[in-house]
């Protein structure tokens, strides 16, 4: 029998080329952050206007267009929040990469999608700062079904910054279904996150460790994290800084919802190298790479 070994973010954590660079991007985390100047919180609830902005009817066109579902079902259904009950299985259940069919289907974009995204970024995203963005050139668009198979690892709690992202960033995470209790992303407010991260003296492969094999460690993540709640139209920035998670979905309704990053100018500005993931394309985060060669004005 073939034992599921959690292993998390374990032997993706950020490492640095030098003493330098690991102190610049521990000076970089200690800093105050630009969600705090700008929204005066660690995360803020934010609306755009469904009218305007159908990401509704951009998931079905998507759906469709790559063949996930059939026109007339998506046509017919009442509700994205039940797209699982006329999916088959193959699109819901998660492989050995913790992903499903799904969400991988999604992770390139028709050009009506892509159309909406830029205008959608003009329009509303750049509006909520005062100074141009640089944004990440293509959005994660995550499925999360009900009692999703494949779903028995302990619940990811990390941070952005943990994975090689600038931690001058700011998150961006968009509800295209109400997302409520278990369906949604859980997420911890700075202060909590900080200190769970200080006591580990911000030793990310340490963390990744801990929180999957440490009962302790993640029963206090999970006392720190509360489930966004957001209704379609809602949307949240916040500091990357801020430990969150997937979780089990144990509710009756399919979670949609999109994630994207973007680094203001005067953040880009501040930063003394250019940072990096660690995930299997070990993207550079700069213009013409994750983020798209045209700042937002220039949209």
């Amino acid at each position: 029998m073939q034992v599921h070994v959690p292993r998390g973010h374990m032997g993706h954590t950020v490492t640095f080329e030098s003493p330098t660079e690991a102190a610049i991007f521990r000076e970089d985390v200690e800093a105050e952050h630009f969600t705090q100047r700008q929204f005066s919180c660690s995360i803020a609830k934010l609306r755009y206007d469904t009218r305007e902005f159908d990401w509704d009817g951009a998931i079905r066109q998507l759906l469709i267009a790559k063949g996930v579902v059939a026109e007339d079902k998506i046509k017919a259904l009442d509700s994205l929040s039940n797209l699982h009950q006329i999916l088959d299985d193959k699109w819901m259940t998660l492989d050995d990469s913790e992903l499903n069919r799904a969400s991988v289907a999604c992770y390139e974009i028709d050009q009506n999608f892509e159309d909406l995204y830029h205008r959608f970024i003009k329009k509303v995203i750049s509006k909520q700062f005062d100074q141009p963005l640089w944004w990440q050139r293509t959005p994660t668009i995550r499925f999360h079904f009900p009692r999703q198979k494949g779903f028995d690892w302990r619940v990811r709690y990390h941070t952005d910054i943990m994975l090689g992202h600038p931690p001058q960033e700011v998150n961006v995470w968009l509800a295209i279904t109400q997302t409520y209790g278990s369906n949604s992303m859980c997420i911890a407010q700075l202060e909590p996150s900080y200190r769970i991260l200080r006591d580990l003296d911000f030793d990310f492969a340490r963390f990744a460790e801990k929180v999957q094999y440490d009962d302790e460690l993640a029963e206090t993540c999970a006392r720190a994290a509360q489930a966004l709640a957001l209704d379609y139209g809602e949307f949240v920035a916040f500091d990357p800084r801020c430990i969150h998670a997937t979780q089990n979905n144990l509710t009756d309704h399919t979670r949609i919802s999109m994630d994207l990053r973007v680094l203001p100018e005067s953040e880009r500005e501040r930063m003394r190298f250019v940072y990096r993931g660690t995930g299997r394309r070990r993207m550079l985060f700069a213009p013409g790479h994750y983020y798209d060669e045209r700042p937002s004005y220039k949209i």
